[in-house]
């Protein structure tokens, strides 16, 4: 808890401090669209805009992974079940034996 509270704190930190030394104006033309803003700003929204498509991307595979395993778990309590049966099974045809044999 104490961990992830420095650590925020230590990049708000860090990332004030480069915004104050990229505080420089710059303008951004694309088509119709000017844009003028800090060098700073224009950073940060590039790495947020990054992180947002890169977290979009995921997603499917997060899901199809997460079903998967699901999907395993459901497998691995039925193959333990078999193998709980086949044990007392085996136990029951062995004590018989036993018994045969005596």
């Amino acid at each position: 808890m104490y961990f992830r509270l420095s650590l925020i704190f230590t990049l708000l930190v860090g990332l004030v401090a480069f915004a104050l030394q990229n505080s420089v104006l710059i303008s951004i033309n694309l088509w119709f669209w000017d844009l003028e803003s800090s060098l700073a700003m224009i950073v940060i929204l590039c790495i947020a805009g990054g992180a947002l498509v890169s977290v979009l991307i995921d997603i499917p595979t997060t899901i199809k992974r997460r079903k998967e395993i699901s999907s395993l778990r459901k497998e691995i309590k039925s193959l333990n079940e078999q193998i709980s049966y086949l044990q007392e099974t085996s136990s029951e045809n062995s004590s018989k034996r036993k018994v045969e044999h005596e």
